[in-house]
């Protein structure tokens, strides 16, 4: 995999409770004790602005810039923000000396995400608002780079429940998984224009999870 990876930036995306912060921190054992380069992206920066998105969801289950007033572009901007961040700080470097990106959520979470906040918030159609926060997060990190391949691990709703509820979190409301799953609809459809493979990790432990991402690599970079 690693041969396969080098040099490149491989996203795990999907919703809450996939397991993609495991995966990211398990596909980094595996290289590194390969002897690859290996820099993990987390889901937020250590730069100010990332910083402040921590802080706001850790008060709050989805990221907003106000708790009331609704601002998905802005919260947008934050976002994009904040991953060019990631790539503008460290991450070229690396990929120049021929290592490896890991990142917690790329250009699909950010889509699918902001573009149903779009959608409930501005009162334009699923499609329309997934047309222009798209557009947006492809021009501006286009600019820099986007990553090689995304791996979109995706779980039936029981499954996400029960993952929540084990790692002592509020289950989600019955609003909370419409949304959701309005969000990897999104996902799932952007997938086919972005550089994507889907792995439904419903019925998958972590090593089997991760020896599928691992075949993912292996077939499609």
């Amino acid at each position: 995999m690693q041969n396969k990876l080098a040099g490149k930036w491989l996203a795990l995306d999907g919703t809450d409770a996939v397991g993609k912060s495991t995966q990211v921190s398990l596909l980094e054992k595996k290289l590194r004790a390969d002897g690859t380069e290996t820099l993990i992206l987390p889901e937020f920066s250590n730069s100010p602005v990332g910083r402040t998105i921590q802080s706001i969801i850790e008060k709050q289950r989805f990221y907003a810039l106000h708790a009331t007033k609704k601002t998905p572009y802005a919260d947008t901007y934050a976002l994009i923000s904040d991953m060019a961040y990631h790539v503008e700080s460290g991450g070229h470097e690396v990929m120049t000396r021929g290592g490896i990106l890991l990142s917690d959520r790329g250009l699909l979470s950010l889509i699918g995400y902001q573009a149903k906040r779009v959608e409930k918030f501005s009162d334009i159609a699923k499609e329309a608002a997934t047309d222009r926060i798209t557009q947006l997060v492809k021009q501006a990190m286009g600019h820099l780079r986007l990553p090689d391949l995304h791996v979109l691990l995706v779980l039936n709703e029981e499954e996400m429940q029960k993952r929540i509820v084990n790692r002592g979190e509020t289950p989600l409301t019955a609003n909370d998984l419409l949304f959701m799953k309005g969000v990897r609809e999104i996902m799932e459809i952007q997938s086919n224009s972005i550089n994507s493979v889907i792995l439904d990790v419903s019925a998958l432990n972590q090593e089997e999870t991760t020896t599928e991402i691992i075949r993912a690599v292996e077939d499609n970079l």
